[in-house]
């Protein structure tokens, strides 16, 4: 709003300004427009003038819960929205790396090794080995993993008779830790962020009433 058509002349600035009429619509008054918003609580008007200087009165709202409430519903429900689509995404990699890990198994399996159950295989990696989230900041290609390598020996290699001389073994380990990585790295949703619900927020206007009677908004305010 850039400047009002004069309505009506009043004894006082915020009478002036309640007075104006919108230019967008005669009929309208600044007072009737904002007064009236069902999306302010409350509404109070003070005259800001400086003393033989600006004339100015300032509008507070203060915006009703409804409001804020409808406005963090929605973009709540847009980023869990997000959130499960990325959750989704991160499945399916872990699924499609320890499909890659178990194409390993027959060349580095030996006469006594039993059966792999994928899900069992996950949970001893997850055990065994934790994401490291200052590892995946950095340049490096190195899988962003802290492991105990002593209880891989024991809980992969030896509970499953692994041959770690095959070269399948790197590459069925490298699956298995990026498996690792993939369900245990947050997620993250990308642009944007978990929205916050607000508990009050408030909607400052400043009007300038010019000598002529005439009304502007401040947009320096």
């Amino acid at each position: 709003i850039a400047a009002f058509v004069l309505c009506g002349c009043g004894e006082d600035n915020v009478k002036i300004v309640k007075e104006y009429t919108l230019p967008q619509e005669k009929s309208m008054t600044i007072g009737n427009a904002i007064d009236g918003s069902s999306e302010c609580k409350k509404v109070s008007w003070q005259d800001i003038s400086v003393k033989n200087g600006i004339q100015a009165v300032k509008m507070t709202c203060e915006v009703s819960p409804e409001v804020l409430k409808a406005e963090f519903d929605k973009a709540n429900a847009a980023y869990e929205k997000a959130y499960a689509s990325e959750e989704e995404e991160q499945k399916k990699y872990v699924q499609n790396f320890l499909k890659n890990a178990l194409e390993r198994w027959d060349d580095i399996k030996t006469q006594d090794s039993p059966q792999p159950d994928q899900d069992k295989l996950l949970q001893i990696a997850n055990k065994l080995c934790k994401f490291d989230e200052e590892k995946s900041k950095s340049f490096s290609f190195d899988i962003p993993v802290k492991c105990d390598e002593e209880g891989i020996q024991k809980e992969i290699v030896g509970a499953y008779k692994l041959n770690t001389k095959h070269w399948g073994y790197d590459s069925f380990m490298n699956s298995l830790k990026n498996a690792v990585v993939k369900s245990q790295r947050p997620i993250k949703v990308p642009f944007v962020d978990k929205p916050v619900q607000i508990a009050s927020r408030q909607i400052e206007i400043k009007f300038i009433v010019n000598t002529d009677k005439s009304v502007d908004v401040d947009r320096s305010a």
